[in-house]
């Protein structure tokens, strides 16, 4: 519940501080600074599957799950990522079956500029999952998450996104291992 928490703060931030940041300055008689390549706040999202290795709190289960994220980028090196996914393969594993249900988490991300088009980047944040097990049990696991990718802008608007995540949840859930790769779309 914790983790949801916070995710949603993040979501709110993001939200809120987005348009403020958005605004223009108010006109002076001062001469204008060159224009930037980059905007002061970008909001971006994106989609794209991810294949994920659990380890024994999670039955070492091998899951696949469809990503959505929605980010503001302030600047060139900082931004916010609020980020939900369901799962869309199972695995079984001494006879029971596992299936994540949904999950949501909240980042604060880091980036570096490579190129012109290409960006590092590392993100750190909370999540929470809820699994379902075919014997009936089903259970949430929080978890802090950290990860490292690379996004490659193909047009102005449009690029891909590659990453690497961990999952380190609580109560005993053990470690999962994602690998990720997204379609991304800058909005302004």
């Amino acid at each position: 519940m914790r983790a949801i928490t916070v995710a949603a703060g993040f979501v709110a931030f993001a939200g809120f501080a987005a348009p403020a940041l958005a605004q223009e300055a108010p006109v002076s008689s001062a001469p204008a600074a060159a224009p930037a390549d980059n905007p002061p706040v970008s909001v971006y999202g994106s989609v794209g599957l991810s294949s994920t290795k659990s380890g024994d709190g999670l039955n070492d289960a091998d899951l696949g799950v469809f990503t959505g994220r929605l980010g503001a980028k302030v600047g060139s090196y900082w931004g916010l990522e609020a980020e939900g996914g369901v799962g869309t393969r199972d695995d079984s594993d001494n006879g029971v079956r596992t299936h994540l249900q949904d999950e949501i988490a909240g980042y604060v991300v880091g980036w570096l500029p490579v190129k012109k088009r290409l960006n590092l980047f590392a993100r750190l944040g909370v999540g929470s999952s809820r699994f379902k097990l075919s014997n009936g049990q089903r259970f949430s696991a929080d978890s802090v998450n950290w990860g490292v990718g690379a996004q490659y802008s193909v047009t102005e608007k449009n690029g891909v996104r590659v990453e690497y995540l961990q999952q380190d949840f609580h109560e005993a859930r053990g470690v999962a291992n994602r690998w990720s790769l997204s379609f991304v779309r800058r909005f302004f």
